[in-house]
């Protein structure tokens, strides 16, 4: 589950000049971002490789206008979906999600196999909605944005989010109630599609991102304050190691009443 508390102190983090906190913000998004990609176009591999675009994407400039982890995360998936415009919304009937295909261990209990059952009923509900719905359900409630941040994303007035929305929580309702619960609480369980091992087991070049991403230090560590405080060191060891004699023969005549220290 997303922890939304340690995306906005990494921000805070990477804003104050360090830039490994913004690594591990992508890193924690990008199981969230694939299972976006993977319900709205079907597509392993193109999926995947969305990841890096949407990520290469990221500049200085788009990340100086940015002031929140939550606002990012609007950039990410607005980007993600404009560059998947083409195949967005595809058909997933089809696509059975990775972490619920049947399992052959012996072991599992009773519990957990009704569980899975419960999870494979909803996540066939899920994937049999028509795509705005499908969009606008799965950014509401698994992606955690508002209405308005829906609206943002799909380009969509945000009444019409709302309409979509109902909609398609409504057929959840109807089709998996009874067995797994309300879709407000019972989708936020639901397992994202599993990241490809590829994925898994190498991080998309982040480092080569980083490299593009400069960040501007704030507080004690800006360039500003660092520069006035050594202008104020040098002004300081002038003071008590030159003769007042030879400094006050340097001065202007604009500036009388330093003849006076």
């Amino acid at each position: 589950m997303r922890n939304v508390g340690k995306q906005e102190k990494n921000f805070s983090r990477f804003k104050s000049g360090h830039a490994s906190a913004l690594y591990d913000l992508l890193e924690s998004e990008r199981p969230f971002l694939y299972d976006y990609l993977m319900r709205m176009t079907s597509q392993v591999s193109r999926s995947a490789d969305s990841i890096n675009e949407v990520y290469e994407s990221l500049s200085e400039e788009v990340i100086s206008v940015i002031e929140s982890a939550r606002d990012l995360r609007l950039v990410l998936y607005t980007t993600a979906r404009r560059f998947n415009s083409d195949i967005w919304n595809a058909e997933t009937s089809r696509l059975i999600n990775a972490a619920l295909q049947p399992t052959t261990d012996q072991d599992q209990s009773g519990h957990e196999a009704e569980i899975h059952r419960d999870s494979a009923l909803l996540d066939k509900a899920l994937r049999s909605l028509p795509g705005p719905q499908r969009e606008v359900v799965w950014l509401h409630i698994l992606g955690g944005f508002s209405f308005e941040e829906v609206a943002q994303i799909v380009g969509v007035a945000e009444s019409g989010v709302e309409t979509l929305y109902l909609g398609g929580v409504g057929a959840l309702d109807a089709e998996a109630e009874e067995t797994c619960g309300p879709a407000q609480t019972a989708l936020p369980k639901l397992p994202p599609h599993p990241l490809p091992t590829a994925l898994t087991n190498a991080t998309v070049n982040l480092s080569m991102i980083m490299a593009g991403i400069k960040v501007k230090p704030t507080g004690i560590r800006s360039v500003t304050r660092m520069i006035l405080l050594g202008l104020a060191v040098v002004c300081v060891v002038i003071w008590y190691t030159v003769p007042h004699a030879v400094i006050k023969s340097f001065l202007p005549s604009w500036m009388p009443f330093l003849n006076k220290f």
